[in-house]
């Protein structure tokens, strides 16, 4: 079976060319539109004879879709840059995939110039001119869909290859699990060059839906696509939307009154405990479902009803794949026995690109190995306690930063937390990075802190935020920089 994004788009392009597919802020594209542009690209780049990967990596997001359309209709090995990337990740980006063009943003080109020991063909989107036939691009398939990067929370993120199967096995499991239909209407509130982003548009995309993305260069600046969200659930009805835990937080900070109602809100991207997600619900008055996963292709998600049967379930597998919880030898583990998520590779990502150390770390025994401890319960559903890198044995018990995060965001003038541990001699010790509400004083909150935390946090230190990756994750390898002795 042949299943694609490129193919999806010109199908909907002679079957419903006037249905609108991606409304970038006010700006609306068409299906049509969409295949035009897809064309003309696709044109040029087989003029320019190149072959192997190609690298895209454009600020603009109708232009970003249409370039993986395009590819994607051919049949080359698409690499999905952030247009904003760091050059200190660009520099491993590109050392990873190797690509033979990148389709990029002025700010991207430049960058690629400052740190590529090697020449890299570019290509400027503003030089390729909209064309007006229908013309037919040469189908050159190969095996590969292309590759994705991790969002790096706990390092330089990884370059993670995909093959055609295993892409098609994750659009066709949010399809199926959100129900996307032709009439549905998704707002996507998160960049589209991370894979949640990604595989919700696309999925959307595949079935002939329609796409809703805010039209902001600044992908963090989580006050715009709040007023954004609520501007629009003013002006259409829609069906879906996503977005990540910390931006459901400052909505929380920022709104000025409860919502009256509005579509069906998926979480993921980070850990959201049961209080919070039922907090969710009745401010924004929006059904909520919850989605676990990485960008390797493990992944949970909770039915609506999860929110009030077991509310800090991250709910059950996919459809489409099969997960469990083992021990350090492999084995699985026993319903409220901890372990390490795991899954089939069968559908799973390929490999990390020129990784070898890595992929065979993560891919053992025919699983993937992810790195967040939990337990299944009595009906299999799925529970996350934390990240292994993230916990640590104090006074003989397993302590996780993210509870101890989560604990000190329901105290009082306390807007945003990161637990930062750090060794010596062996031994960690614990400092909270605390963003505090200017209501309440740097005192209150010690106190508040040390009722709880005097044995375990060596100090609580004031910042006026937290850095972030650029997928909207708390940096924690950034915070630790913050710690002063």
């Amino acid at each position: 079976m042949w299943l694609a994004i490129g193919d999806a788009v010109e199908h909907w392009a002679r079957y419903i060319p006037n249905k609108t597919a991606i409304r970038v802020g006010a700006r609306e594209y068409s299906f049509r539109t969409l295949y035009k542009r897809a064309l003309s690209i696709g044109l040029v780049i087989i003029e320019s004879g190149v072959v192997g990967r190609i690298g895209v990596g454009v600020e603009d997001k109708f232009e970003y879709l249409a370039c993986i359309a395009a590819l994607n209709l051919m049949g080359y090995s698409i690499i999905i840059f952030n247009p904003l990337a760091t050059k200190e990740s660009l520099k491993v980006h590109l050392s990873d995939t190797n690509p033979s063009l990148i389709i990029g943003s002025t700010e991207l080109i430049g960058n690629i110039d400052f740190v590529s020991n090697q020449s890299v063909q570019t290509l400027d989107l503003s030089k390729i001119s909209m064309i007006e036939d229908s013309r037919q691009l040469p189908k050159i398939k190969g095996k590969e869909w292309g590759v994705l990067f991790s969002s790096g929370s706990t390092g330089i993120s990884k370059a993670i290859v995909y093959d055609h199967l295993a892409m098609t096995s994750e659009l066709l499991a949010w399809i199926l699990e959100l129900g996307i239909r032709r009439d549905t209407r998704f707002y996507v509130g998160r960049p589209i060059f991370y894979t949640g982003g990604l595989v919700l548009t696309l999925a959307t995309l595949l079935v002939g839906g329609e796409v809703f993305l805010p039209e902001f260069k600044d992908d963090q600046d989580f006050v715009s696509i709040w007023s954004n969200y609520q501007t629009l659930l003013k002006q259409v009805s829609l069906d879906l939307a996503f977005f990540v835990p910390d931006q459901i937080r400052k909505f929380f900070e920022i709104a000025k009154e409860p919502f009256l109602g509005g579509p069906t809100i998926l979480v993921m991207g980070a850990p959201i405990s049961g209080e919070e997600k039922k907090k969710v619900y009745e401010f924004l008055k929006s059904p909520i479902v919850e989605s676990w996963g990485n960008s390797e292709g493990l992944g949970t998600i909770t039915d609506k009803e999860d929110l009030f049967v077991r509310p800090n379930s991250i709910g059950r597998p996919f459809l489409t794949e099969k997960l469990c919880v083992v021990s350090d030898d492999l084995v699985e583990c026993a319903p409220k026995q901890r372990g390490r998520l795991a899954g089939s590779e069968e559908t799973m990502f390929v490999e990390y690109a020129n990784r070898p150390d890595a992929t065979n770390r993560v891919k053992k025994n025919n699983l993937i190995l992810s790195d967040d401890i939990g337990y299944i319960d009595e009906d299999n559903y799925f529970y996350i306690l934390g990240r292994d890198q993230e916990s640590f044995v104090v006074n003989g018990q397993t302590v996780f930063l993210t509870d101890i995060e989560e604990n000190l965001r329901n105290k009082i003038g306390i807007i945003e937390s990161c637990i930062i541990a750090i060794k010596k001699d062996s031994t960690p010790m614990f400092y909270a990075l605390v963003v505090r509400s200017p209501d309440v004083s740097e005192e209150q909150i010690k106190i508040e802190v040390e009722k709880s935390y005097s044995t375990i946090l060596n100090s609580c230190l004031f910042v006026e935020s937290l850095p972030r990756l650029p997928s909207g994750k708390i940096d924690r390898i950034g915070a630790s920089k913050l710690v002063r002795f």
